[in-house]
C-alpha cells in the first residue's frame, strides 16, 4: 500500500492519485505543488486582468478583464511550454518549479515591453509614420515589443536554467542565477521611465493615453489627452485621438461630444493636411452629420494621397454605395480584388454592387457563392448570396439562405428588406407595404438615402398591386338588383 504524502491515508500501489484528498501519489511535495501553481495560475490572471480594468474604471471591467486575462493566460502556457520543450530537448535538467517561473516572466516581461513601446514609438516613430503604411503604427509597435522582448527574454530564461544545473563554477554564476530574470524586468521599466522623461510633455502624456486607448479605457486615455492638450493646443496626435474618442462616445442624444469630435478632426487636419488617416477619419464624421458629399470628398483626398491602401477603398466604395453612385463603386471594388481577389469581403461587396445595378447577375451570384465558400460564418455574405439568387429567380434558396443570415444576426435594414421581398415573393410573407412602412421609422435609415429611397419606391408598387386587387375584385362581383 502506498501512503499519500500529503494526508497520509493508504492507497493501492498502482493507484496515481490519492483517493481522499486527489493528491498525485507519484512525486514529490514540491513537485505535486508546482503542478497546481501551473493549472491555478491561468485563473488568478483572469482574476487580475478583471481587478485592474475595474481599478482602471473600464465601463465593462469583468468581461474586459476576462478577455485580458485569458491573453495573458495563453501567453503564460505558451512561455511556460516553450521553456520546458526547449530544456527537455537540450536533455539538461529542470526544476519543479522552473516552467511556472519561465512562464510568470514571460507574462511579465511581455507587459513591461508593451508599455515601453509606447514612449518608445514617440520617440523614434511618430515623425515617420506619414511615410510608411496605413496601419503602420500598430506594426511598428509590435516590432518594438518583440525587439526588446527576446533578447531579455532569451537572457532571463537562461538565468533560471542555470539555476538547475550543477555547475563547477555554481558561486560564481550565483548572482546572475538569482537575478538575472529580475533584472530584465527592472531594466525594462527603468528604460520606460527614462525614455518618458526624454519625451516633450504633451507627446509622453498622448503616449500613454494612447496606451490606455487601446485598452479600450477611453475615460483614462481622454485624462492624459486632455493634459498633453492643455499644455499644446495644437499637438495634432492628441487632437486626432481626443476627436476619435469622442465621436465613438457620441450618440443621438449627445450632440455635444460629436461637434467636439468633428472638431478636434477639423482641427488636426488643418495642422496636418496631407494626413490620410485625419482624412478619413474626418470622412467618417461628415458621414455621421449626413454630409455624404463632402465625406467622399475627404476620402477621395485621402485616396489620392494613398491610392492603393485599402481601408479608403473600401470607405470610398461604401460611401458610392450610399450615394447611389454605383459605377464608381464597382470600378473601385474592382481595383481593390486585382490586389486581393481571394479577399470574401471584397467578392461580397463588388456582387452586392453589381446586382444593385441589376448588372452581370450569374457574374455577381458566382462571387456570392464564392464569398459564402470563403466566410460561411458571416451573416451579410448569407444575405448577398440570397438577394443574388433572388434576381436570378431562384426564390426558394433565396428564402432559405435569407432566414439563416437573419438568424446569425437580425435586425439590419438591408438584411430585412431583402427578408421582406425574398419572403412576399415566396409566398410566406403577407402585407409588406406595412412590414416595409415599419423599416422607415427606424432611425438608422437616415445614414443611408439609398435604401429609404428603394424601400419608398417598393412600398408604391405595393400599394398599386393592393389597389389594382381590389378593383379586379370589385369588378368581378357581380351587382346585387334591388
Amino acid at each position: 500500500m502506498a501512503g499519500c504524502p500529503e494526508c497520509g491515508s493508504s492507497n493501492n500501489n498502482d493507484t496515481g492519485f490519492c483517493g481522499s484528498c486527489g493528491s498525485q501519489l507519484s512525486t514529490s511535495k514540491a513537485e505535486s505543488f508546482a503542478i497546481r501553481l501551473m493549472l491555478g495560475t491561468p485563473a488568478l490572471l483572469i482574476g487580475l486582468g478583471i481587478a485592474v480594468f475595474a481599478d482602471l474604471g473600464h465601463p465593462d471591467p469583468i468581461n474586459r478583464g476576462i478577455d485580458f486575462g485569458i491573453f495573458l493566460s495563453l501567453l503564460f502556457m505558451i512561455f511556460a511550454g516553450g521553456y520546458w520543450i526547449c530544456i527537455k530537448s537540450a536533455t539538461q535538467p529542470i526544476g519543479p518549479f522552473s516552467s511556472w517561473m519561465g512562464g510568470i516572466f514571460g507574462v511579465l516581461l511581455y507587459c513591461a515591453s508593451g508599455a515601453l513601446s509606447y514612449p518608445l514609438f514617440e520617440y523614434i516613430g511618430r515623425d515617420k509614420l506619414d511615410a510608411l503604411e496605413f496601419s503602420a503604427e500598430t506594426t511598428f509597435r509590435h516590432g518594438l515589443i518583440l525587439t526588446v522582448f527576446f533578447p531579455n527574454f532569451l537572457l532571463g530564461a537562461f538565468s533560471i536554467a542555470s539555476r538547475d544545473r550543477k555547475l563547477a563554477l555554481r558561486k560564481a554564476i550565483g548572482f546572475f542565477e538569482r537575478f538575472t530574470a529580475i533584472g530584465t524586468i527592472i531594466f525594462v521599466i527603468v528604460l520606460t521611465i527614462f525614455i518618458s522623461n526624454q519625451l516633450p510633455f504633451e507627446e509622453k502624456k498622448f503616449a500613454f493615453g494612447k496606451m490606455f486607448f487601446d485598452l479600450e479605457c477611453r475615460e483614462k486615455a481622454l485624462s492624459f489627452l486632455e493634459e498633453a492638450l492643455r499644455r499644446n493646443s495644437n499637438y495634432h496626435p492628441a487632437l486626432y485621438l481626443r476627436g476619435m474618442i469622442s465621436l465613438g462616445n457620441s450618440s443621438e442624444k449627445n450632440h455635444e461630444k460629436f461637434f467636439q469630435a468633428r472638431e478636434d478632426l477639423q482641427k488636426a487636419l488643418t495642422l496636418q493636411p496631407k494626413n490620410a488617416l485625419y482624412l478619413v477619419s474626418l470622412s467618417v464624421a461628415e458621414e455621421q452629420a449626413l454630409n455624404f458629399v463632402g465625406a467622399l470628398k475627404l476620402a477621395s483626398q485621402a485616396a489620392s494621397l494613398r491610392p492603393d491602401e485599402p481601408v479608403i477603398l473600401a470607405r470610398m466604395a461604401d460611401l458610392s454605395s450610399k450615394m447611389d453612385l454605383q459605377e464608381q463603386t464597382i470600378e473601385t471594388y474592382k481595383k481593390m480584388i486585382q490586389s486581393d481577389p481571394e479577399n470574401p469581403l471584397i467578392l461580397n461587396n463588388l456582387a452586392y454592387s453589381l446586382l444593385e445595378m441589376d448588372k452581370d447577375l450569374p457574374m455577381a451570384l458566382n462571387m456570392a457563392r464564392k464569398a459564402v465558400n470563403l466566410r460561411p460564418d458571416l451573416p451579410f455574405t448569407l444575405d448577398t448570396l440570397a438577394w443574388a439568387e433572388f434576381k436570378n429567380g431562384s426564390i426558394n434558396e433565396a428564402l432559405e439562405n435569407i432566414s439563416e443570415a437573419r438568424a446569425l444576426a437580425s435586425g439590419t435594414l438591408e438584411m430585412d428588406f431583402h427578408y421582406i421581398l425574398i419572403a412576399s415573393q415566396a409566398g410566406v410573407l403577407k402585407n409588406a407595404g406595412k412590414e416595409m412602412e415599419a423599416l422607415l421609422k427606424r432611425p438608422e435609415i437616415l445614414q443611408n438615402p439609398k435604401l429609404e429611397g428603394m424601400i419608398r419606391s417598393q412600398i408604391k408598387k405595393e400599394f398599386k398591386n393592393e389597389s389594382k386587387n381590389l378593383d379586379s375584385n370589385v369588378t368581378s362581383t357581380p351587382e346585387k338588383s334591388k
